[in-house]
C-alpha cells in the first residue's frame, strides 16, 4: 500500500505540472526545482530555467497546493499555506515606455469607468481620484498597507502654478500616533503653517530616516525626535506622551538612497491654504492651492482629499456627519485625525476630522491621529496585485 501511495502521489504531480504548465496555446514551457517546487519560469512568452534580473516586469505567480506571490522589494517568490506538492507558474511580462499602464499613474488615471478597477473619478483640475467606501485602491509601500488617494497634480519647484506634475498620492492605511500639530508653550507661539510645526519636523526629520526618540532630527542634527513628541488634551494639559510612542526606527520609512521604499518618494510642495466653513471638495481643493508651504517628503491627507474621497454629492464639509456621507468614503475613519490644511480664521487653528466624520477646526496643540501621506516618484509602476486589500498592489521602479 505504501508503494501505491507513492505512485499516486507522483501521478497527481505530474497532472498538476500537466495543468499548470500546458499555456499559451498549450505551448509547453521547461520546468526545474527550487526549494522543493517544481517551477515553470516564463519571461515574454520565453520559457526560463530562472528569475529573470531585476527590471521592469508585471509578475503572475499561480499555484497548486499553496499561495504564491512575487516580492519585488526583495525580487524574489513567497510561498505560503502548502497543502502538498508545490508547482508553480510564474509570468515576467516586460513594462514597454509607451504602455498605457507603464505606470501606476497611467494605471489610475486610464481605469476611469472600468469595472473591477474601483470607483476612479476624473475631477479635473484636482486629479483622478478614488472615491466611496471601500475602492480596491490599496498598495503595498514601507512593507505594510498603504492607500492610494489618486494622481494628484502637485507643484515639484515652488509656485509652480499650472506647471504641476500629477504624482501618485497615498496615505498610510493606520495611524502611526496621536500626535500634535504643533507643540508649543502658549497659544501665541504655535504655528499653523505646515514646514514650522513641530508635527512636520517629526515626520520628516525623524519618521522619514527611521529615528527613535533618542535620535535626532535628521534637518536639525542639534534636536531629538522626543522634543516633538507630545499629544496635549483638548483642555491643554502639557503632559508628554510616552516616549517609545514615537520610535520609528522600525514603521518609519529609510532616507537611504538605497533603500527600496525611501528612494519612491518625491519632494514636494504641499498646497496648504486655508478657507474651510460652508465650502465643497471643488472650492477647498482651488482655496488650498494659493498656499503652498515649504518641501517635503512625508505630509497628511488635505480637508479637499477626505471632501473628494465621497461619492455621495458634493455638500458643505463641515455637515458632513450623516451616514449617506461618512458611509460612502472610504477615508472616514473611527478616530479623530488632522488634515494639512490650514484655519481661515487664526494661524494656529488647523482643520480636523471628528469622530463624526465632520471637517472643523481645532487648536494646533490638541493631539489627534496622524496617517503619514507621501507623493511616489513618477517612474514607480505596479509589478502585481489588484489593488484589494487581500492582494495590493506591488510596487517597483
Amino acid at each position: 500500500m505504501k508503494k501505491i501511495k507513492v505512485v499516486l502521489g507522483l501521478l497527481v504531480v505530474f497532472l498538476l505540472c500537466i495543468t499548470l504548465i500546458l499555456v499559451n496555446k498549450n505551448k509547453t514551457f521547461n520546468t526545474f526545482m527550487k526549494d522543493d517546487m517544481m517551477l515553470a519560469v516564463v519571461v515574454d512568452g520565453v520559457s526560463s530555467s530562472t528569475f529573470p534580473a531585476r527590471g521592469k516586469y508585471n509578475v503572475t505567480v499561480n499555484c497548486s497546493n499553496a499561495d504564491g506571490e512575487w516580492l519585488p522589494d526583495t525580487w524574489e517568490m513567497a510561498v505560503q499555506n502548502i497543502t502538498g506538492s508545490v508547482v508553480c507558474n510564474v509570468t515576467f511580462t516586460t513594462i514597454g515606455n509607451s504602455d498605457n499602464n507603464s505606470t501606476l499613474a497611467n494605471q489610475i488615471e486610464n481605469s476611469v469607468g472600468v469595472s473591477g478597477n474601483g470607483s476612479i473619478v476624473n475631477e479635473n483640475s484636482a486629479g483622478y481620484r478614488y472615491e466611496g467606501k471601500d475602492p480596491n485602491n490599496y498598495v503595498w509601500f514601507n512593507s505594510e498597507l498603504w492607500r492610494i488617494i489618486g494622481s494628484i497634480p502637485v507643484c515639484l519647484t515652488s509656485g509652480c502654478g499650472n506647471s504641476s506634475t500629477r504624482l501618485v498620492k497615498i496615505v498610510r492605511n493606520e495611524t502611526i500616533s496621536n500626535l500634535s500639530y504643533d507643540q508649543a508653550s502658549t497659544q501665541e507661539s504655535l504655528h499653523g503653517a505646515w514646514g514650522s510645526n513641530s508635527l512636520y519636523k517629526l515626520l520628516n526629520g525623524c519618521y522619514y530616516s527611521k529615528k527613535s526618540t533618542s535620535g535626532y532630527d535628521l534637518n536639525n542634527s542639534s534636536t531629538l525626535c522626543s522634543n516633538y513628541c507630545y499629544s496635549y488634551n483638548y483642555y491643554g494639559d502639557t503632559t508628554s506622551m510616552g516616549i517609545s510612542s514615537c520610535n520609528y526606527d522600525v514603521i518609519g520609512i529609510s532616507n537611504n538612497s538605497n533603500d527600496y521604499y525611501g528612494s519612491m518618494i518625491e519632494n514636494v510642495y504641499w498646497n496648504t491654504g486655508n478657507g474651510l466653513y460652508n465650502t465643497n471638495a471643488s472650492t477647498l481643493y482651488s482655496r488650498e492651492k494659493t498656499t503652498q508651504s515649504v518641501q517635503g517628503l512625508v505630509g497628511l491627507i488635505s480637508a479637499s482629499d477626505y471632501g473628494y474621497a465621497s461619492n455621495y454629492g458634493r455638500a458643505t464639509l463641515d455637515g458632513y456627519n450623516t451616514t449617506d456621507y461618512t458611509g460612502s468614503n472610504w477615508l472616514c475613519s473611527t478616530g479623530e485625525e488632522w488634515t494639512l490644511t490650514q484655519s481661515s480664521d487664526t494661524s494656529y487653528h488647523i482643520a480636523y476630522i471628528n469622530e463624526e466624520g465632520n471637517l472643523y477646526e481645532r487648536i494646533a496643540i490638541i493631539g489627534y491621529d496622524v496617517r503619514p501621506v507621501v507623493y511616489l516618484d513618477s517612474t514607480v509602476y505596479a509589478v502585481s496585485g489588484d489593488g484589494s486589500v487581500t492582494n495590493p498592489y506591488k510596487l517597483a521602479m
